[in-house]
Order: structure tokens, then sequence, then C-alpha cells
């Protein structure tokens, strides 16, 4: 049954109050009538997805076979010296596979030891729908591979991983236990208490603009996906937790379209870049998508995109997982603002930062710190 035909009024509908249907189902409470279509769209479209998952293990597989089978017929042709050769090369390319895969766990074991802290503040369970949810953990994945494969990774820590985001990552992203990553149910206030004052929460809101990455700190990513739904977020938490917070200077080197969108994996990213070149220009311009920069040639598509997916909350993509750069900051009472791009954009070492701050087959267990 393909979508277009659910009937018009139970065609899903953009922020869709997920988690109350949830919880009102879980607590076994009458649903209204609107709960209950909610609950039946969830429903149709997560056996939707099951149904196309199980499609799509069983053409990966008959797609092995074949490939394998071709590859059993094209050995069977060759000359015994020639089956030598193939051997021989088979070998040294999985020799090569293993060294590569060597030096990517030292990389890794040398990050949790000395690399840069940066945390990413998963307490928001409550403020996200289930959508939501699944995209931050998406993200999350996103973030551990970029670190993997950067030239000099950073130490991640993924903090208040508990309840109801570990469950939906544990279905999302099983393998996370085997991250090289500390992981722990305890707030990072909590987690880093003999060091809060190395902790910088890098939110777009505060006026505070970050020349470096000090090595000796500890940088903050909020862990949200919420189109702007709440207002100041990071930044209050900061100021309520007396700890410095900082923004990015992305207003120096690269000027945004009309609609500055970004995702906590992209602050990453930029993060991890400027840990290779030291340079904030090279890092936004390696990783901000010509189509979100003004001027750019993209700039008109991507402004179109950026309306779309501004109108399809249930879309788990790029948009879904975006916060957004105040313009100005005494338009924040009103404007569209950040609440993870905040987590990040915008660029000194933190209210505190400039001054007197200066700084995955492990196992992690769950709930519990697996490194410091």
């Amino acid at each position: 049954m393909a979508d277009a035909e659910l009937p018009a009024e139970e065609q899903p509908q953009p922020g869709a109050a997920e988690g109350d249907v949830a919880q009102t189902a879980e607590a076994g409470q009458p649903m209204s009538k609107s709960q209950m279509k909610k609950l039946k769209k969830r429903q149709y479209y997560e056996e939707k997805k099951q149904k196309r998952k199980q499609a799509e293990k069983q053409q990966k597989q008959a797609d092995l076979e074949r490939r394998r089978e071709a590859g059993r017929q094209r050995i069977a042709a060759m000359t015994e010296e020639e089956q030598k050769k193939w051997r021989e090369e088979r070998d040294a390319r999985g020799l090569a596979r293993k060294h590569e895969r060597q030096e990517a766990r030292a990389r890794m074991e040398k990050a949790l030891d000395i690399g840069q802290k940066i945390v990413i503040d998963l307490d928001f369970a409550d403020l996200m729908t289930d959508t939501e949810l699944r995209s931050i953990c998406q993200q999350l994945g996103y973030c551990w591979h970029i670190n993997c494969a950067a030239k000099h990774p950073a130490h991640l820590a993924l903090t208040s991983l508990q309840g109801k985001m570990r469950e939906v990552m544990g279905r999302q992203i099983s393998g996370y236990l085997n991250w090289q990553a500390t992981t722990t149910e305890k707030p990072y206030i909590e987690h880093f208490a003999d060091c809060k004052d190395r902790l910088v929460y890098l939110t777009a809101d505060s006026e505070n603009e970050l020349q470096e990455l000090d090595p000796e700190a500890i940088y903050i990513v909020g862990g949200i996906v919420d189109r702007n739904r709440h207002k100041l977020l990071c930044y209050n938490k900061a100021e309520e937790q007396g700890i410095a917070h900082a923004r990015l200077p992305i207003g120096e080197y690269v000027r945004l379209a009309s609609s500055q969108v970004m995702t906590t994996n992209h602050i990453i990213h930029i993060l991890l870049h400027w840990l290779e070149l030291r340079d904030w220009k090279a890092a936004f311009e390696a990783v901000i998508p010509n189509r979100k920069r003004k001027g750019g040639e993209d700039e008109e598509a991507g402004q179109l995109e950026e309306q779309q997916e501004g109108q399809e909350a249930g879309d788990e993509g790029h948009g879904d997982a975006a916060q957004q750069v105040p313009a100005k900051r005494q338009d924040r009472g009103e404007g569209e603002q950040p609440a993870a791009w905040e987590a990040a954009l915008g660029g000194q070492s933190g209210k505190k930062a400039g001054e007197e701050q200066q700084q995955p087959q492990a196992q992690a267990e769950t709930g519990e710190e697996r490194a410091h």
C-alpha cells in the first residue's frame, strides 16, 4: 500500500506528537480519537519500514551470492599461475586492510588518552519526538564514523545516555557499545565535576567568539533535534550551571544564506577539521555545503530545499536534525533560534574561555563511565 493510498485524513502531519501518543499508550490511558489516528499511522509506517528493510536484506544477500558465483567462475577459468597471482594479491590486500585497522585503533586509543575532549550532551530526550530521537541517534553514528576517519580524532564523550535515549540508541546503533569513546548515564556536569572550570558549552547565542580550541578545555555540543522549538536552550543551561560558553567564529569566515541550518554531526566535523588544519575558514568551507553559503552557486536551490525541510517535520534527514544560527542576538526572543547548531555555530574560548581556560573496540559500559 503506497503512501498515496492512505485516506487523506490519515496522511501523516508534520510535527505529530509521537512522544505523547507513545506515553499515553504505554501508560494504558484512554486515547483520544486524534491520538488513536496518530498511533495507527505510526504503526502503519513502522510495518512498512520493516517490510522494506527485509526486502533490502534479501536483495543484498542475492547480490552477494551472484558476485560470489561470478568470482568462483572467474577463478575456475584462470590458469594455475593466474590463480596463484590472484591469491597473492588477495592476501596482500587483506594484510593492508589489517594494518589500516590496527593504525585506526591505535589512533583512537591515543585519542582516549590525550585527544581533545568533545562532549555530546544527550540530556534532551524528553524534548524530542520519536522521529527526532531516531534522527539524533543517526547523527551520533555519523559523528563516530567521522571521528574514526579523522587524522586527529577527538576523545568523544556521550553523556546523559539513559532512559529513552539509550533505548533508541540501542535499537538503532547497537554497535555503539564497541565505540572507543566515553559513554555514561551521568550528565557532563557530574562526570567532569573535578574539572568544571574547563567546560565550555558551544552555543550560537554566546557573546564569546572562539578563536582556537584549547587542548585543556572540554567542549560541549548539544545533542538535540528540535526544529528550533526551544529557544536559548544550551545558552541558558550553561548560564544556570555557571560554566563557560562560546560560539564558533563562522561569521568571520563564511557568509551564510538566509537560513543557516546545521546538524550536530556537522559541528563535530568542523571541530575535527580545525584540529587537523588549525584553520577555521578551511574547516567551515570543507563542511558547510555550498548551498548554505550566501552567493554560492547553489544558494537558491539550497533555500528552496530548506523551505521544504521546514515543512517536513517527519523527515529524518539533514534538515530535521538541524539547529539554526540567530541572525542577530537582539532578535533572539522572536526569531528562529538554535538548540544544537546552537550547539555551536557562530565562534572566543568561552565566557571565561580565552582568559582562564586552556583546554571507538574498547568497551563503553552502558550506564557507566568508560574513560575520562
